[in-house]
């Protein structure tokens, strides 16, 4: 399985990052989406996209809007995954076309994991 992770805060990649691979997973992490988001996702195929919201230069809602805009990528499952749990952030995410909306800081990464493996299994 393999997973697309935006996130501006080195701790929060590289900690996913060996945590997913422990688990068996490919990641990519990147540190922001200012570059071409649709290229990245075209060139790694991922299974699950997971984004992180506030980034520099491109938030994960704009992000979001650029994946789902485009036919080519607005069918790749994304995740939000950001430490911003308001529920107006929460409820515009999953309004942008999210399947989830995960808080950082509400999971340890194991739980991360299972719910990533869960939401893909039934789709790999």
């Amino acid at each position: 399985m393999r997973i697309l992770y935006f996130d501006d805060t080195p701790h929060w990649r590289e900690l996913y990052e060996q945590a997913f691979e422990n688990a068996g997973f490919e990641i990519k992490t990147l540190p922001d989406a200012r570059g071409d988001v649709i290229k990245e996702v075209l060139d790694f195929q991922p299974d699950l996209i997971l984004l992180d919201i506030w980034m520099p230069d491109v938030t994960g809602f704009d992000a979001i809007k650029i994946l789902k805009d485009d036919k080519r990528t607005k069918n790749f499952p994304v995740f939000f995954f950001s430490s911003m749990g308001d529920p107006k952030s929460i409820q515009k995410g999953l309004g942008l076309g999210a399947e989830k909306y995960l808080v950082k800081t509400d999971y340890e990464p194991a739980e991360v994991i299972k719910i990533c493996k869960d939401f893909l299994s039934p789709n790999i």
